[in-house]
Protein backbone atom coordinates (compact mmCIF):
# COMPACT_ATOMS: atom_id res chain seq x y z
CA UNK A 1 0.00 0.00 0.00
CA UNK A 2 1.06 3.00 -0.86
CA UNK A 3 1.40 6.61 0.94
CA UNK A 4 -1.54 8.10 -0.45
CA UNK A 5 -3.89 4.74 -0.55
CA UNK A 6 -2.63 4.74 3.38
CA UNK A 7 -3.72 8.37 3.89
CA UNK A 8 -6.82 7.73 2.34
CA UNK A 9 -7.97 4.47 4.50
CA UNK A 10 -6.52 6.62 7.64
CA UNK A 11 -9.00 9.29 6.59
CA UNK A 12 -11.67 6.84 5.91
CA UNK A 13 -11.05 5.94 9.75
CA UNK A 14 -11.36 9.12 11.03
CA UNK A 15 -14.51 9.40 9.25
CA UNK A 16 -16.46 6.36 10.11
CA UNK A 17 -15.42 7.12 14.16
CA UNK A 18 -16.68 10.41 14.05
CA UNK A 19 -20.01 8.92 12.82
CA UNK A 20 -20.09 6.38 15.41
CA UNK A 21 -20.32 9.60 17.93
CA UNK A 22 -23.00 10.73 16.41
CA UNK A 23 -24.27 14.57 16.38
CA UNK A 24 -23.75 17.08 13.29
CA UNK A 25 -19.95 16.56 12.94
CA UNK A 26 -21.06 12.47 13.22
CA UNK A 27 -23.93 13.41 10.61
CA UNK A 28 -21.47 15.17 8.08
CA UNK A 29 -19.35 12.20 8.75
CA UNK A 30 -21.79 9.69 7.68
CA UNK A 31 -22.89 12.09 4.41
CA UNK A 32 -18.96 12.06 3.37
CA UNK A 33 -18.89 8.04 3.57
CA UNK A 34 -22.02 7.88 1.79
CA UNK A 35 -20.60 9.68 -1.30
CA UNK A 36 -17.08 7.95 -0.52
CA UNK A 37 -19.03 4.60 -1.01
CA UNK A 38 -21.53 5.40 -3.72
CA UNK A 39 -19.30 3.82 -6.90
CA UNK A 40 -19.92 0.28 -4.79
CA UNK A 41 -23.30 0.70 -4.86
CA UNK A 42 -23.35 2.05 -8.55
CA UNK A 43 -20.69 -1.64 -9.43
CA UNK A 44 -23.43 -3.43 -8.11
CA UNK A 45 -26.55 -2.38 -9.74
CA UNK A 46 -24.69 -2.83 -12.72
CA UNK A 47 -23.19 -5.81 -12.47
CA UNK A 48 -26.52 -6.98 -11.97
CA UNK A 49 -29.20 -5.02 -14.44
CA UNK A 50 -26.11 -4.83 -17.06
CA UNK A 51 -26.93 -1.22 -17.60
CA UNK A 52 -27.65 2.24 -16.21
CA UNK A 53 -28.44 2.45 -12.62
CA UNK A 54 -32.31 3.45 -12.58
CA UNK A 55 -33.41 6.65 -11.11
CA UNK A 56 -35.42 5.12 -8.07
CA UNK A 57 -33.10 2.33 -7.16
CA UNK A 58 -30.33 4.77 -7.33
CA UNK A 59 -32.15 6.88 -4.63
CA UNK A 60 -32.43 4.37 -2.10
CA UNK A 61 -28.79 3.84 -1.87
CA UNK A 62 -28.68 6.90 0.76
CA UNK A 63 -31.15 4.63 2.99
CA UNK A 64 -29.59 1.52 2.40
CA UNK A 65 -26.03 2.98 3.01
CA UNK A 66 -27.20 4.04 6.50
CA UNK A 67 -29.23 1.00 7.74
CA UNK A 68 -25.34 -1.57 6.66
CA UNK A 69 -23.20 1.00 8.64
CA UNK A 70 -25.97 0.76 11.58
CA UNK A 71 -26.14 -3.16 11.03
CA UNK A 72 -21.87 -3.01 10.68
CA UNK A 73 -21.76 -0.98 13.74
CA UNK A 74 -23.84 -3.28 16.13
CA UNK A 75 -22.33 -6.39 14.86
CA UNK A 76 -18.54 -5.14 14.87
CA UNK A 77 -16.60 -3.82 18.43
CA UNK A 78 -13.23 -2.81 16.80
CA UNK A 79 -14.00 -0.98 12.99
CA UNK A 80 -11.93 -2.15 10.82
CA UNK A 81 -12.16 -0.70 6.87
CA UNK A 82 -11.32 -3.80 5.23
CA UNK A 83 -13.48 -5.53 6.72
CA UNK A 84 -16.48 -3.08 6.60
CA UNK A 85 -15.63 -2.76 2.63
CA UNK A 86 -16.39 -5.82 2.42
CA UNK A 87 -19.47 -6.23 4.99
CA UNK A 88 -20.90 -2.91 2.75
CA UNK A 89 -20.05 -4.48 -0.42
CA UNK A 90 -22.18 -7.74 0.39
CA UNK A 91 -25.10 -5.81 1.93
CA UNK A 92 -25.13 -3.99 -1.20
CA UNK A 93 -25.35 -6.79 -3.51
CA UNK A 94 -27.63 -8.05 -1.48
CA UNK A 95 -29.82 -4.96 -1.07
CA UNK A 96 -29.73 -4.41 -4.81
CA UNK A 97 -31.02 -8.19 -5.72
CA UNK A 98 -33.99 -7.58 -3.62
CA UNK A 99 -34.91 -4.34 -5.31
CA UNK A 100 -34.70 -6.32 -8.71
CA UNK A 101 -37.00 -8.61 -7.27
CA UNK A 102 -39.72 -6.42 -6.41
CA UNK A 103 -39.46 -4.20 -9.22
CA UNK A 104 -40.21 -7.39 -11.53
CA UNK A 105 -43.21 -7.72 -9.40
CA UNK A 106 -44.23 -4.40 -9.75
CA UNK A 107 -44.02 -4.39 -13.56
CA UNK A 108 -46.35 -7.77 -13.33
CA UNK A 109 -49.14 -6.11 -11.18
CA UNK A 110 -49.84 -3.13 -13.70
CA UNK A 111 -50.17 -6.05 -16.34
CA UNK A 112 -53.04 -7.26 -14.30
CA UNK A 113 -55.97 -4.65 -14.05
CA UNK A 114 -57.51 -5.87 -16.80
CA UNK A 115 -57.30 -9.88 -16.77
CA UNK A 116 -60.29 -11.28 -17.03
CA UNK A 117 -60.80 -12.83 -12.78
CA UNK A 118 -62.13 -16.29 -14.38
CA UNK A 119 -59.24 -16.67 -16.57
CA UNK A 120 -56.90 -15.51 -13.27
CA UNK A 121 -58.56 -18.13 -11.32
CA UNK A 122 -57.82 -21.25 -13.69
CA UNK A 123 -54.29 -20.09 -14.03
CA UNK A 124 -54.17 -20.02 -9.97
CA UNK A 125 -55.67 -23.38 -10.11
CA UNK A 126 -53.47 -24.71 -12.69
CA UNK A 127 -50.50 -23.44 -10.56
CA UNK A 128 -52.06 -24.59 -7.14
CA UNK A 129 -52.08 -28.17 -9.14
CA UNK A 130 -48.31 -28.26 -10.25
CA UNK A 131 -46.99 -27.14 -6.62
CA UNK A 132 -48.95 -29.88 -5.29
CA UNK A 133 -45.97 -32.73 -3.63
CA UNK A 134 -43.78 -30.12 -4.61
CA UNK A 135 -43.48 -27.25 -2.68
CA UNK A 136 -46.01 -26.23 -0.04
CA UNK A 137 -44.56 -22.09 -0.13
CA UNK A 138 -46.00 -22.12 -4.36
CA UNK A 139 -49.22 -23.88 -3.49
CA UNK A 140 -49.58 -21.44 -0.06
CA UNK A 141 -49.57 -18.37 -2.84
CA UNK A 142 -51.24 -20.39 -5.38
CA UNK A 143 -54.38 -20.95 -3.55
CA UNK A 144 -54.07 -17.23 -1.89
CA UNK A 145 -53.90 -15.55 -5.08
CA UNK A 146 -56.71 -17.44 -6.13
CA UNK A 147 -58.84 -16.76 -3.41
CA UNK A 148 -58.33 -12.68 -4.14
CA UNK A 149 -59.29 -12.89 -7.62
CA UNK A 150 -62.26 -14.97 -6.58
CA UNK A 151 -63.29 -12.45 -4.58
CA UNK A 152 -62.94 -9.98 -7.32
CA UNK A 153 -65.06 -12.09 -9.94
CA UNK A 154 -67.92 -12.48 -7.24
CA UNK A 155 -67.66 -8.46 -7.05
CA UNK A 156 -67.80 -8.19 -11.13
CA UNK A 157 -70.88 -11.40 -11.39
CA UNK A 158 -73.29 -10.61 -8.05
CA UNK A 159 -75.56 -12.46 -10.17
CA UNK A 160 -73.48 -15.79 -9.63
CA UNK A 161 -75.21 -18.64 -7.75
CA UNK A 162 -73.27 -21.29 -7.79
CA UNK A 163 -70.77 -19.71 -5.36
CA UNK A 164 -70.81 -16.95 -2.12
CA UNK A 165 -68.14 -15.29 -0.26
CA UNK A 166 -68.19 -17.82 2.08
CA UNK A 167 -67.26 -20.66 -0.36
CA UNK A 168 -63.78 -22.25 0.26
CA UNK A 169 -61.71 -21.65 -3.56
CA UNK A 170 -60.75 -25.72 -2.96
CA UNK A 171 -64.78 -26.14 -4.32
CA UNK A 172 -64.03 -23.66 -6.70
CA UNK A 173 -61.34 -25.11 -8.12
CA UNK A 174 -63.05 -27.96 -8.74
CA UNK A 175 -65.69 -26.73 -10.59
CA UNK A 176 -63.38 -24.21 -12.98
CA UNK A 177 -60.71 -27.16 -13.99
CA UNK A 178 -61.38 -30.33 -15.40
CA UNK A 179 -58.28 -31.61 -14.14
CA UNK A 180 -58.88 -31.00 -10.76
CA UNK A 181 -60.08 -33.64 -8.73
CA UNK A 182 -60.61 -34.16 -4.96
CA UNK A 183 -58.99 -37.50 -4.73
CA UNK A 184 -56.10 -36.52 -6.26
CA UNK A 185 -55.74 -32.81 -5.05
CA UNK A 186 -57.83 -32.43 -1.99
CA UNK A 187 -55.12 -34.00 0.37
CA UNK A 188 -52.18 -31.45 -0.25
CA UNK A 189 -52.84 -28.54 2.68
CA UNK A 190 -51.73 -24.88 2.49
CA UNK A 191 -49.51 -23.09 5.22
CA UNK A 192 -49.23 -19.27 6.68
CA UNK A 193 -46.85 -17.04 4.74
CA UNK A 194 -46.50 -13.44 6.31
CA UNK A 195 -47.73 -10.35 3.97
CA UNK A 196 -44.35 -9.17 3.84
CA UNK A 197 -42.69 -12.30 2.02
CA UNK A 198 -45.15 -12.72 0.11
CA UNK A 199 -43.58 -10.47 -2.28
CA UNK A 200 -40.38 -12.26 -2.19
CA UNK A 201 -41.10 -15.06 -2.92
CA UNK A 202 -43.54 -14.51 -5.51
CA UNK A 203 -40.86 -12.91 -7.66
CA UNK A 204 -38.97 -16.06 -7.16
CA UNK A 205 -41.98 -17.75 -8.85
CA UNK A 206 -42.20 -15.88 -11.63
CA UNK A 207 -39.18 -16.57 -12.87
CA UNK A 208 -39.90 -19.92 -13.99
CA UNK A 209 -43.73 -19.19 -15.12
CA UNK A 210 -45.53 -18.19 -18.63
CA UNK A 211 -45.96 -14.48 -18.60
CA UNK A 212 -50.08 -15.03 -18.04
CA UNK A 213 -49.63 -16.88 -14.71
CA UNK A 214 -47.30 -14.53 -13.80
CA UNK A 215 -49.21 -11.42 -14.15
CA UNK A 216 -52.05 -13.07 -12.19
CA UNK A 217 -50.34 -13.84 -9.42
CA UNK A 218 -48.44 -11.08 -8.63
CA UNK A 219 -51.50 -8.99 -9.07
CA UNK A 220 -53.61 -10.45 -6.67
CA UNK A 221 -50.82 -10.58 -3.82
CA UNK A 222 -50.29 -6.94 -4.11
CA UNK A 223 -54.09 -6.47 -3.73
CA UNK A 224 -54.16 -8.41 -0.59
CA UNK A 225 -51.58 -6.26 0.59
CA UNK A 226 -53.03 -3.05 -0.22
CA UNK A 227 -56.10 -4.43 1.36
CA UNK A 228 -54.77 -5.82 4.65
CA UNK A 229 -53.03 -2.05 4.78
CA UNK A 230 -56.35 -0.24 4.40
CA UNK A 231 -57.83 -2.41 7.16
CA UNK A 232 -54.71 -1.67 9.18
CA UNK A 233 -55.36 1.95 8.87
CA UNK A 234 -58.71 2.13 9.30
CA UNK A 235 -58.31 0.59 12.48
CA UNK A 236 -55.63 2.56 13.77
CA UNK A 237 -57.77 5.51 13.13
CA UNK A 238 -60.65 4.18 14.85
CA UNK A 239 -58.39 3.36 18.09
CA UNK A 240 -57.28 6.90 18.26
CA UNK A 241 -60.85 8.46 17.58
CA UNK A 242 -61.96 6.57 20.31
CA UNK A 243 -59.08 7.74 22.47
CA UNK A 244 -59.41 11.28 22.11
CA UNK A 245 -61.66 13.05 24.42
CA UNK A 246 -65.35 14.34 23.45
CA UNK A 247 -64.33 18.05 22.85
CA UNK A 248 -61.21 17.43 20.86
CA UNK A 249 -63.05 16.11 17.84
CA UNK A 250 -64.23 19.04 15.96
CA UNK A 251 -63.73 20.30 12.89
CA UNK A 252 -59.23 20.31 11.70
CA UNK A 253 -59.38 24.03 11.14
CA UNK A 254 -59.89 25.23 14.31
CA UNK A 255 -57.57 23.44 15.99
CA UNK A 256 -54.85 25.27 17.04
CA UNK A 257 -51.50 25.48 15.11
CA UNK A 258 -47.75 26.58 14.60
CA UNK A 259 -45.69 27.47 11.50
CA UNK A 260 -42.06 25.80 11.03
CA UNK A 261 -39.71 27.59 9.37
CA UNK A 262 -37.04 25.55 7.70
CA UNK A 263 -33.73 26.65 5.83
CA UNK A 264 -32.48 24.09 3.30
CA UNK A 265 -28.79 23.87 2.34
CA UNK A 266 -27.16 21.74 -0.06
CA UNK A 267 -24.27 20.05 1.69
CA UNK A 268 -22.91 17.57 -1.39
CA UNK A 269 -24.39 17.94 -5.20
CA UNK A 270 -27.39 15.65 -4.12
CA UNK A 271 -27.52 16.07 -0.95
CA UNK A 272 -29.68 18.62 2.59
CA UNK A 273 -29.26 19.85 5.21
CA UNK A 274 -32.81 20.95 7.26
CA UNK A 275 -31.47 20.95 10.63
CA UNK A 276 -32.05 24.46 10.90
CA UNK A 277 -35.73 25.34 11.84
CA UNK A 278 -37.66 27.61 14.07
CA UNK A 279 -40.75 27.64 15.45
CA UNK A 280 -43.33 30.40 15.33
CA UNK A 281 -46.77 31.55 16.08
CA UNK A 282 -47.84 32.46 12.86
CA UNK A 283 -46.88 32.45 8.92
CA UNK A 284 -46.24 36.47 9.22
CA UNK A 285 -43.78 35.98 12.29
CA UNK A 286 -42.00 33.25 10.32
CA UNK A 287 -41.69 35.05 6.94
CA UNK A 288 -40.19 38.14 8.70
CA UNK A 289 -37.49 35.80 10.61
CA UNK A 290 -36.95 33.93 7.21
CA UNK A 291 -35.86 37.52 5.86
CA UNK A 292 -33.36 38.09 8.71
CA UNK A 293 -31.87 34.91 7.60
CA UNK A 294 -31.70 36.28 3.88
CA UNK A 295 -28.90 38.20 5.04
CA UNK A 296 -26.66 36.11 5.92
CA UNK A 297 -27.34 33.40 3.49
CA UNK A 298 -24.26 31.26 1.94
CA UNK A 299 -23.96 29.87 -1.56
CA UNK A 300 -25.16 26.44 -0.04
CA UNK A 301 -28.80 27.66 0.58
CA UNK A 302 -31.63 26.44 -1.33
CA UNK A 303 -34.33 27.64 -0.61
CA UNK A 304 -36.83 28.45 2.88
CA UNK A 305 -39.81 26.63 3.64
CA UNK A 306 -42.69 27.82 5.86
CA UNK A 307 -45.26 24.99 7.08
CA UNK A 308 -48.62 24.91 9.03
CA UNK A 309 -48.51 22.71 11.32
CA UNK A 310 -50.78 21.32 13.93
CA UNK A 311 -49.69 21.08 17.48
CA UNK A 312 -48.72 17.59 17.69
CA UNK A 313 -46.54 17.87 14.82
CA UNK A 314 -44.91 20.98 15.65
CA UNK A 315 -41.49 19.00 15.31
CA UNK A 316 -42.27 17.19 12.37
CA UNK A 317 -39.20 16.51 9.78
CA UNK A 318 -40.85 15.08 6.68
CA UNK A 319 -41.43 16.91 3.98
CA UNK A 320 -43.98 16.05 1.10
CA UNK A 321 -43.45 12.32 -0.48
CA UNK A 322 -42.73 12.23 -3.50
CA UNK A 323 -45.67 9.51 -5.92
CA UNK A 324 -45.74 7.19 -8.70
CA UNK A 325 -49.38 6.85 -8.44
CA UNK A 326 -49.85 8.11 -11.92
CA UNK A 327 -53.83 7.05 -12.14
CA UNK A 328 -54.80 8.84 -8.83
CA UNK A 329 -55.19 12.35 -8.22
CA UNK A 330 -51.83 14.38 -6.58
CA UNK A 331 -52.66 14.24 -2.35
CA UNK A 332 -50.17 15.85 -0.01
CA UNK A 333 -48.75 13.73 2.23
CA UNK A 334 -50.78 14.70 5.76
CA UNK A 335 -52.86 17.67 4.38
CA UNK A 336 -49.71 20.04 5.38
CA UNK A 337 -49.60 23.57 4.28
CA UNK A 338 -46.75 24.52 2.92
CA UNK A 339 -44.91 27.52 0.91
CA UNK A 340 -41.25 27.65 -0.48
CA UNK A 341 -39.13 30.59 -0.51
CA UNK A 342 -36.49 31.66 -2.88
CA UNK A 343 -32.99 32.35 -1.07
CA UNK A 344 -34.41 36.38 -1.73
CA UNK A 345 -37.31 35.56 0.66
CA UNK A 346 -39.98 35.87 -2.37
CA UNK A 347 -42.61 33.26 -2.52
CA UNK A 348 -41.82 30.25 -5.39
CA UNK A 349 -44.16 30.45 -8.19
CA UNK A 350 -44.13 27.51 -11.02
CA UNK A 351 -42.66 28.59 -14.30
CA UNK A 352 -41.99 25.58 -16.05
CA UNK A 353 -42.63 24.14 -19.43
CA UNK A 354 -42.76 20.35 -20.43
CA UNK A 355 -39.11 19.90 -21.62
CA UNK A 356 -37.32 22.07 -19.12
CA UNK A 357 -34.61 21.00 -17.37
CA UNK A 358 -34.81 21.06 -13.50
CA UNK A 359 -33.75 20.38 -10.64
CA UNK A 360 -35.91 18.74 -7.97
CA UNK A 361 -36.50 17.38 -3.91
CA UNK A 362 -37.19 14.31 -3.74
CA UNK A 363 -38.30 13.31 -0.22
CA UNK A 364 -39.05 9.17 0.48
CA UNK A 365 -39.27 8.18 3.60
CA UNK A 366 -36.02 9.10 5.41
CA UNK A 367 -34.05 10.15 2.10
CA UNK A 368 -33.51 13.15 1.31
CA UNK A 369 -31.98 14.38 -2.38
CA UNK A 370 -32.11 17.12 -4.87
CA UNK A 371 -31.83 15.54 -8.48
CA UNK A 372 -32.27 16.16 -12.06
CA UNK A 373 -34.61 15.74 -14.12
CA UNK A 374 -36.99 16.86 -17.18
CA UNK A 375 -40.28 18.30 -16.99
CA UNK A 376 -42.93 16.01 -18.44
CA UNK A 377 -46.25 17.46 -17.93
CA UNK A 378 -47.10 20.50 -15.94
CA UNK A 379 -49.49 21.11 -13.35
CA UNK A 380 -53.16 21.28 -14.49
CA UNK A 381 -55.96 23.50 -12.43
CA UNK A 382 -56.84 19.56 -10.94
CA UNK A 383 -53.61 18.80 -9.46
CA UNK A 384 -50.28 21.00 -8.49
CA UNK A 385 -47.78 18.74 -8.84
CA UNK A 386 -45.10 17.60 -11.49
CA UNK A 387 -44.24 14.48 -13.59
CA UNK A 388 -40.73 14.45 -13.73
CA UNK A 389 -38.52 12.13 -15.78
CA UNK A 390 -34.66 11.47 -14.38
CA UNK A 391 -32.93 11.88 -17.91
CA UNK A 392 -31.14 14.71 -18.28
CA UNK A 393 -30.86 15.26 -22.13
CA UNK A 394 -34.43 14.25 -23.70
CA UNK A 395 -37.97 13.11 -22.94
CA UNK A 396 -38.34 11.04 -26.00
CA UNK A 397 -37.93 7.65 -24.29
CA UNK A 398 -39.86 4.15 -23.82
CA UNK A 399 -43.21 3.64 -22.10
CA UNK A 400 -41.70 0.76 -19.68
CA UNK A 401 -38.42 3.26 -18.99
CA UNK A 402 -40.31 5.89 -18.42
CA UNK A 403 -42.36 3.76 -15.59
CA UNK A 404 -39.06 3.26 -13.81
CA UNK A 405 -38.02 6.56 -13.84
CA UNK A 406 -40.98 8.90 -13.56
CA UNK A 407 -42.06 11.11 -10.14
CA UNK A 408 -44.75 12.97 -9.32
CA UNK A 409 -43.27 15.80 -6.60
CA UNK A 410 -45.28 19.07 -5.91
CA UNK A 411 -44.39 22.58 -8.49
CA UNK A 412 -42.39 24.38 -5.25
CA UNK A 413 -39.78 21.51 -4.84
CA UNK A 414 -38.93 21.96 -8.09
CA UNK A 415 -36.44 24.95 -9.26
CA UNK A 416 -34.39 25.57 -12.68
CA UNK A 417 -30.92 23.70 -13.28
CA UNK A 418 -27.88 26.23 -13.09
CA UNK A 419 -24.43 25.69 -13.78
CA UNK A 420 -25.93 22.25 -16.00
CA UNK A 421 -24.63 21.23 -19.47
CA UNK A 422 -26.48 18.40 -21.09
CA UNK A 423 -24.47 15.27 -21.89
CA UNK A 424 -23.12 14.17 -25.02
CA UNK A 425 -25.45 12.05 -26.88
Amino acid sequence: MNTKEQLQLNKTQTLLEIAIKGGKNGRRAMLQLRCQYRPLFIEAVQKSIKGEVPFLLASKYHDAFDSILRDYIYQHEVMDMSEFESFLNSQLHRMVNRELKIRRFNRKVRKGYKMDPMRAMQLMTRLYMDSCGISLTERTLAYDAGWIWFEEYLKNHPEEKRWNADTPFMEVMALISEEFTEEEYGKYDIGSIRLEDKILFAAEMIEDVDEETAVALCWAINTEMTREEKLRLSKSRAVLASALPSESRFDQRSKPCLWQLIKVLRTFSTLFDISEKAIFYSRKDAEEEMMRWTTHQTDELLCFIIRKLPLEKAYCDDLCFYDRDFDKPWLETGGVEEHVYTPGGFEKKPCFQKGDLVEYILHDENITLLSKGVVDKTPTEDEDCYVILDNETSIDISGPAWFDCAVRVPSRYVFPLKHFKLKDK
